[in-house]
């Protein structure tokens, strides 16, 4: 399973790429987020160019991702300002109609790789269309803003909804690769076990998720050894692990999953 880690710092890029982390991710997103998920528990990054001249300038080019702001009437400079460091992925989040994507995919397409991220349920249901007009390159289905569009107070019930499931079915139909949400470091603390999630995640077809905000704690990076290199072989040994699992074992899980939600609202 691919990993996301979101960091604007030098050091931890650097290290979080030579311990096996996929994507360093550069989080310029700040438009209407800060009013959508306020009040959510939603961390706010405002990284800004310099940080992506900066990380892209520290990690291999396709080890970068630069989440753009959703398409706004800056889109453009914003894209080519991004584009001039060259970076391996573009991602474009809170998008709801293919005039977005077309306008994405015109700027970026051949320059980088276009990455979705699909979060309101307009997306969700454009995925085949963008898909049969080569919209994009690569995606990642985001659950804060869906739970918000769904109604849901607890991310994880968009897991479960029929909308999202549809999307899911799409996507696994036409062999599209494809990410959900984050998750935590295992054997944390969690009203929801991380464990719980990636098994689900993979069930569901999942092959890419990004790091929380545990993964980037102080005293994660303070020793490489026991920190950051230590959660991510553990994290990737987990993973290998659940091709051992039988389709029963991942309907236990998938039970005891829903079953813990219910306790939510």
């Amino acid at each position: 399973m691919k990993k996301f880690l979101i960091t604007n710092e030098e050091l931890k890029a650097k290290l979080a790429v030579a311990n096996g982390v996929d994507y360093i991710f550069v989080d310029m997103e700040t438009l209407g987020k800060e009013e959508r998920q306020s009040g959510r528990g939603a961390v706010f990054n405002k990284h800004n160019i310099n940080d992506v001249k900066n990380i892209t300038s520290c990690v291999p080019q396709q080890n970068s991702l630069i989440r753009v702001n959703p398409i706004n009437p800056n889109s453009e400079k914003e894209i080519q300002d991004v584009l001039a460091f060259k970076p391996g992925h573009i991602m474009l989040p809170f998008f709801k109609e293919k005039e977005e994507l077309e306008l994405f995919s015109k700027l970026t397409k051949n320059k980088t790789s276009r990455y979705l991220l699909v979060e309101t349920i307009e997306a969700l249901e454009l995925l085949p269309r963008a898909q049969s007009l080569d919209l994009y390159d690569k995606l990642h289905l985001g659950l804060n803003d869906l739970s918000i569009e769904m109604g849901y107070k607890c991310i994880f019930k968009v897991l479960f909804d029929e909308r999202f499931l549809a999307a899911v079915s799409f996507l696994n139909s036409q062999s599209i690769p494809f990410g959900i949400g984050g998750a935590g470091k295992l054997d944390g603390d969690h009203q929801i076990p991380a464990e719980m999630l990636l098994t689900h995640y993979t069930h569901l077809g999942s092959q890419a998720v990004i790091l929380s905000r545990a993964f980037n704690t102080p005293e994660i990076w303070t020793d490489v050894d026991q920190g950051i290199k230590k959660e991510l072989t553990f994290f990737d040994a987990f993973i290998k692990n659940l091709n051992c699992l039988s389709n029963s074992d991942f309907k236990k899980n998938e039970e005891n999953l829903q079953s813990l939600l219910e306790n939510f609202s």
